[in-house]
């Protein structure tokens, strides 16, 4: 439970970090940077004792030894570098360095402790009491959110870490009056909060592919950022509508077979010229006669797949028995 708040902490508040550290108090920085360092660092000593699900997933690996050796082959790499100190590095080698903003796009490579979400989700699946379409529209909502937002503190990096006019300069210029500026103080910083908008503005537009180009890069590191940026939106995209059709395809298949059923009882009714009574009594059989269908097949479906023992403890349950 610690480590799922930890991620989520992380999740929003690393890509905030990368684009506005310079307005944010230096030792909540590197309190919240030590802290949840040395946390996940503590959690790489763990998984070296703690049981682990096969590669299938069907079964626990108990095995000291296999434990070790599927971790060090597997996530193991992963982890080691979503810990590596990159701030406290950034402030050793970077100075006055004109590739400021690809250091503070590289801290970050911290949210590749997100890998730990799916190491989790294989643990407690089945622990939690969702269907599988609630699970998959959780997950698809939470990628969209989190990408949105990673992609937004990415742009607004891109805004106030670089030489040269960048895209909000250009924006400031073409949409605001020349006394009264949104985008920037009257001492010439920058407002995090607009800069944060007007980049999930962009982000929307660019994993949606709608593509307003009411805001465009005007640098070559800023074109570097957003080909890279339209690149993984597209394919995030591509995933969550995939997930929601399959979806839709699976539930709707019982659906459409019962209202194939209904208008037929509609059309033989208006027919034979049938008494609205009958009607109304036919259309009440044929939607219990459904429930009971369903009930009684994912009983049988799950009945057949267990052991005499459960079974009955299950059916008595189910029936009061």
């Amino acid at each position: 439970f610690v480590l799922t708040i930890l991620l989520a902490v992380d999740v929003a508040y690393l890509p905030l970090e990368s684009a506005f550290a310079r307005y944010m108090r230096p030792a909540l920085m590197l309190w919240l940077n030590a802290m949840s360092t040395l946390l996940f660092t503590l959690d790489i000593g763990l998984q070296f004792f703690l049981q682990a699900p096969s590669e299938s997933g069907e079964f626990w690996l108990y095995d000291h030894h296999r434990i070790i050796r599927r971790y060090l082959r597997g996530d193991f790499a992963v982890d080691v570098i979503s810990v590596v100190p990159i701030s406290e590095l950034q402030f050793v080698l970077s100075g006055g360095s004109r590739c400021s903003w690809l250091l503070h796009i590289l801290r970050c490579v911290k949210l590749l402790r997100l890998t730990r979400f799916w190491r989790m989700n294989q643990r407690y699946t089945y622990d939690i009491a969702l269907s599988y379409a609630s699970v998959t529209m959780v997950r698809a909502c939470t990628v969209v959110m989190v990408s949105i937002h990673v992609m937004s503190c990415l742009w607004s990096t891109m805004a106030d870490y670089q030489d040269g006019e960048s895209w909000l300069v250009a924006v400031d210029r073409a949409k605001t009056k020349d006394d009264w500026d949104v985008y920037f103080t009257p001492e010439g910083t920058l407002r995090p909060l607009v800069s944060y908008i007007a980049s999930t503005y962009f982000a929307l537009y660019t994993l949606t592919g709608v593509g307003c180009g009411d805001i465009t890069p005007t640098t070559a590191p800023e074109f570097f950022c957003c080909s890279g940026m339209m690149l993984v939106a597209s394919l995030i995209w591509a995933m969550v509508i995939g997930e929601i059709v399959n979806i839709l395809r699976l539930a709707s298949h019982d659906e459409l077979e019962h209202r194939e059923t209904m208008d037929t009882l509609i059309a033989l009714g208006r027919h034979h010229d049938l008494p609205h009574s009958l009607r109304a009594r036919l259309r009440e059989f044929f939607k219990q006669r459904r429930f009971l269908a369903g009930m009684n097949f994912m009983q049988e479906k799950v009945l057949a797949k267990m052991t005499s023992g459960i079974a009955v403890e299950l059916v008595s349950e189910l029936h009061g028995a």
